[in-house]
């Protein structure tokens, strides 16, 4: 492969410069199928409005395949510089979350199967713990709104007054209250100075409650489980184990 520039990686894939697009190359073994999902997402997405990178083309490059899409100017909002105003930004965060969550999730898989599959794919519950949680789900609303799965602060690029979202591969049709409850989730463990800064501002003005991203937080840490993050794991069992 020519040499590029790497942007980032995560679990799953690796983000590198290639010209004026970026390119999203899977690691190795892994098939054109999340290529593929990807790059439907994002033609979903596009009547919507929310910037989002526009789908390039799936791609497979020395063995391992990917997604070309054009590339969001800016940096990640949670890499901060200096004289930034932390709670402000989170703020800002929180309403593009909220005004994300306003979205129909109309095209995109459902949320539901994609838990239940995931909590009972984890082998840190019990059976009777798995039992419990997938009880607790179906008892919560199915919703139909926009979900990006993974919304973070390292997954929305800032550029002075404009924000984008990026990594919709998680992207489902759901409930709100899953989405936002994720991202509570992942403030109270990375910045929990301003979690309760996030969570009041994408419930500012909305139907959605505080009690109702509570009740969701012990399904989402159970799912979460399944991605196998060290340092998260005791805290997200306390949480499964509270049904």
């Amino acid at each position: 492969m020519t040499e590029r520039m790497l942007l980032g990686a995560g679990r799953m894939a690796e983000v590198f410069a290639d010209g004026e697009a970026v390119l999203k190359l899977y690691l190795p073994g892994v098939g054109p199928d999340m290529a593929r999902h990807e790059a439907m997402v994002l033609e979903t997405l596009r009547p919507l409005p929310i910037h989002a990178p526009e789908s390039l083309g799936v791609v497979e490059v020395d063995g391992r395949w990917g997604l070309r899409m054009s590339r969001m100017a800016g940096r990640p909002l949670g890499s901060p510089e200096p004289g930034d105003d932390l709670p402000e930004l989170i703020r800002r965060f929180a309403a593009l979350h909220r005004d994300m969550l306003g979205c129909p999730g109309a095209g995109l898989p459902p949320l539901f199967p994609r838990l239940v599959e995931r909590i009972e794919g984890t082998a840190l519950l019990t059976r009777d713990e798995r039992v419990r949680i997938i009880a607790r789900l179906r008892g919560l609303a199915v919703g139909d709104r926009l979900c990006h799965g993974d919304f973070h602060p390292l997954n929305v690029i800032i550029d002075g007054e404009h924000l984008a979202v990026i990594d919709w591969l998680d992207a489902t049709n759901g409930p709100p209250e899953a989405d936002i409850a994720r991202s509570y989730l992942m403030a109270r463990q990375y910045f929990a100075d301003l979690a309760e800064v996030y969570l009041d501002g994408v419930l500012e003005q909305g139907s959605v409650t505080r009690q109702t991203v509570l009740d969701w937080l012990p399904v989402v840490a159970a799912a979460r489980l399944a991605e196998n993050i060290a340092q998260e794991l005791d805290m997200l069992l306390v949480l499964c184990r509270s049904v």
